[in-house]
């Protein structure tokens, strides 16, 4: 009888481990966003971030631009008070003529370099990409054309 004993609390703990995975799993989770098309392009004093954002899953709101890379980042070109709306199932942008991200104080700023930034959305949380240094400065034109107005966010 003993030995039938021994092994049961390495079942219980395995049908424990089993059990955390499964709900795991099942778990709702916030909104999927995918972040591609990401440069960094010269303006002045920094590098214009511009970027293409997919939210299949359902709306969802930017709150913040930020890279361990610059000493500052700002979001221009939009009214940012309580972020910016992300529509579900579309692919706004960031974009040099709307919404479009400004990391000021990158040290090395070399064409073709790759730079981290990362997105945090209200929904979705944090996402990150690395965003390409162009020599190019006029970035790609916008796929969703945002309002006027600047707020600045910090990292």
């Amino acid at each position: 009888m003993d030995s039938v004993l021994k092994p049961l609390p390495l079942v219980a703990a395995l049908l424990v481990l089993a059990l955390a995975g499964a709900a795991l799993l099942l778990a709702p989770r916030g909104p999927q966003i995918t972040l591609t098309d990401a440069v960094l392009s010269p303006m002045g004093e920094g590098l214009m971030l511009t970027l293409k954002i997919d939210s299949p899953d359902g709306p969802d709101r930017l709150l913040a631009v930020s890279s361990d890379e610059a000493t500052q980042v700002m979001v221009m070109g939009a009214p940012f008070a309580g972020g910016l709306p992300i529509p579900a199932g579309g692919t706004p942008s960031l974009s040099a003529d709307g919404a479009h991200g400004m990391l000021m104080g990158v040290d090395d700023a070399g064409e073709g370099r790759l730079v981290p930034v990362t997105l945090t959305f209200q929904q979705a949380g944090e996402v990150s990409t690395r965003a390409r240094i162009s020599a190019d400065d006029s970035p790609p034109s916008s796929v969703a054309n945002l309002s006027k107005g600047t707020r600045r966010t910090s990292t």
